[in-house]
């Protein structure tokens, strides 16, 4: 089972479940937190300064440590949340949403309908 596949099943049946945040953006330092055992990693593209390139780098570490990892977005943007998602993380944390009609309008807007 993949990282992804293993956080979801483990986060539906609401499992305890630990992780870190990661603020530097390097591959090494989710490689490290990787082999740690952890359950999950948050790269934190809203304070620290992650950019596609590095998310992309930092979520191949990931794969190979086999972990699973959310992007914590700077903005509401589909596109930047989007962006995150295909480039393999699990999830996206999104700041400040601030009502459960901004919730739904996020993840439909998101939310992948085969064709």
């Amino acid at each position: 089972m993949s990282p992804n596949a293993r956080f979801k099943a483990r986060l539906t049946a609401r499992e305890p479940l630990v992780g870190c945040f990661v603020k530097t953006p390097h591959p090494t330092v989710v490689e490290i937190l990787g082999a740690l055992g952890l359950d999950f990693l948050v790269l934190d593209g809203e304070h620290s300064p992650f950019d596609r390139g590095t998310v992309d780098t930092c979520l191949l570490a990931a794969r190979a440590a086999q972990v699973a990892v959310l992007v914590r977005v700077p903005d509401d943007r589909p596109a930047t949340i989007l962006a995150a998602l295909d480039s393999g993380a699990a999830g996206v944390v999104v700041p400040h949403v601030t009502s459960a009609a901004q919730a739904r309008a996020l993840a439909d807007a998101v939310r992948y309908v085969p064709g």
